[in-house]
């Protein structure tokens, strides 16, 4: 998976070219089948990249490589793939969020694999999850005591924006759709999060209100925790209260680095065209 960020132009598509032949020669036991490249945060390109998307094409076509595009509207798919050539690319698929693709990407897999692997592997066993996670094996009744299953379907609500952020959810299966809701009433989707993800911890050690509405896309698995449980799970199970503390430290923590490295990338992005704008005035000159 690739996330580009800011102006593509010759150099950065080339490199991005180069990069995915290297990874491709180098993983020769398990070969790449499926590339996602995700556009959501460009800000545009020039001719010679379309050129080297359509180098890249080819290169997939040749190698039976399943190419992913997210983020693009409409005009930059028809420059990418011409309509009079969607017949021929087969092996290319556009998707409006990198959610989607990474979704439609898992489910390729799991379809790939044997009922017993897809029984194993589609995510729904959240007590296997959050063993995995703490390092230690979780009883099932500590699960049935402690964490209220929640299913939800497609348009319905998880919570909405200014409820009290009273519980943490895990997600084990399915897609929800985080909806900021503005003052003049116009809402956003502001991110999208999939299975194995956690939601409102940030809330709830906080004692905040939801900043955001969550809402399914999907059929939809949750696994709840509320403050009189989280509270409760450490008179029970000391133990387990100290992993499950742990593994969401780790969580903001993964998430604050992410953030942190966005931004860095962000200023450096906008740098780089500064002086690419630079660079093309001074030979008008």
């Amino acid at each position: 998976m690739f996330e580009l960020v800011g102006f593509i132009f010759f150099g950065s598509s080339e490199v991005l070219f180069e990069q995915i032949q290297q990874r491709r020669r180098k993983q020769v036991a398990v070969p790449i089948r499926q590339i996602i490249i995700d556009f959501s945060r460009v800000t545009g390109y020039d001719s010679s990249a379309i050129n080297t998307l359509n180098k890249l094409r080819g290169y997939c076509r040749k190698h039976d490589i399943q190419l992913a595009l997210s983020g693009l509207n409409d005009g930059d798919r028809k420059k990418i793939l011409p309509p009079e050539k969607t017949k021929v690319a087969s092996h290319v698929q556009f998707f409006g969020s990198l959610n989607e693709a990474l979704d439609r990407a898992e489910e390729s897999l799991l379809s790939s694999l044997g009922p017993e692997c897809r029984s194993n592997a589609n995510g729904r066993d959240f007590r296997c999850w959050l063993s995995a996670e703490l390092g230690v094996e979780i009883p099932f009744e500590l699960v049935d005591r402690f964490f209220d299953r929640i299913d939800i379907l497609p348009g319905e609500q998880l919570y909405a924006q200014g409820d009290a952020a009273n519980t943490i959810d895990f997600i084990v299966d399915g897609t929800v759709a985080m909806m900021l809701e503005t003052t003049s009433g116009q809402r956003y989707c502001v991110r999208h999060s999939s299975r194995q993800t956690v939601l409102g911890e940030m809330g709830f050690f906080r004692r905040a209100t939801r900043n955001v509405s969550v809402v399914a896309e999907r059929p939809t698995t949750v696994y709840s925790l509320s403050r009189a449980n989280f509270d409760a799970i450490k008179e029970a199970n000391s133990e387990f209260h100290d992993g499950l503390l742990n593994f969401v430290i780790r969580i903001l923590s993964d998430r604050l680095e992410m953030a942190t490295i966005e931004l860095s990338a962000m200023r450096h992005v906008n740098s780089g065209e500064m002086l690419e704008q630079l660079a093309r005035d001074n030979v008008q000159k």
